[in-house]
């Protein structure tokens, strides 16, 4: 079995989800502060398999150029894999001078994905299928499989569609966003809202809410 946790996920700041299969770890998006919520949770650091990232907006990659570099501190020598939407665009970057002023010591492989691109990690199986967030940016969700067929939804930052609504149908747990708090405006605006993401989420056995929306005017 998958066991899932939300270390973090709000709108604007940061998602970060761990997903623990025996002993290999795997998270989905790295927002700003991953390393310190791994650290919180005394988090095996050589158990990380690979790094899923749905998109490249901020929230979701911002908090890869720490934990990367961490990892180098405490030594790691274990292959990491960072599983990125086609065509990438910044997370690259972070592991190029000047920004990665000090060489790893371990490898880093990272490979562009695409809607219906299947891969391995440890001993799951993945499945990448587009959402619709912005057009700018290629979005994916991901399906994660142990070698039992449990199954793991995760929506990345969508609108409903019918790859979510086909992925999440009978799933095990399916991690949905649910960015929108209240009625939904206009049908262009790439997330959903609370109510839209619990009737999709009746679906799977298992529903997880996340990247809930902070009332920004609070901090204004």
């Amino acid at each position: 079995m998958i066991t899932v946790k939300v270390l973090y996920s709000i709108s604007g700041v940061g998602t970060q989800i761990l997903l623990s299969h025996k002993l290999d770890d795997l998270l989905v998006d790295s927002g700003d502060g991953t390393l310190r919520d791994l650290i919180k949770l005394k988090h095996n650091f050589n158990s990380l398999r690979g790094i899923l990232i749905t998109h490249e907006h901020f929230d979701h990659i911002c908090g890869l150029y720490a934990l990367l570099n961490f990892m180098r501190l405490l030594g790691r020598k274990r292959k990491l894999l960072i599983v990125v939407p086609k065509s990438i665009r910044h997370v690259h970057l972070l592991l190029k001078p000047p920004l990665m002023y000090r060489s790893l010591t371990y490898p880093v492989e990272i490979i562009e994905v695409t809607d219906g691109d299947r891969f391995r990690l440890g001993k799951v199986n993945i499945s990448a299928f587009s959402v619709e967030h912005e057009k700018d940016f290629p979005s994916l969700g991901y399906s994660i499989y142990d070698p039992e067929g449990f199954k793991v939804v995760v929506s990345g930052d969508t609108r409903p569609c019918e790859n979510l609504e086909r992925e999440v149908d009978g799933a095990d747990i399916a991690v949905l966003e649910c960015t929108l708090g209240k009625k939904r405006k206009t049908i262009t605006i790439g997330h959903m809202t609370r109510s839209e993401a619990e009737k999709l989420g009746r679906k799977a056995r298992k529903l997880i809410l996340i990247h809930r929306k902070m009332n920004y005017s609070k901090l204004r």
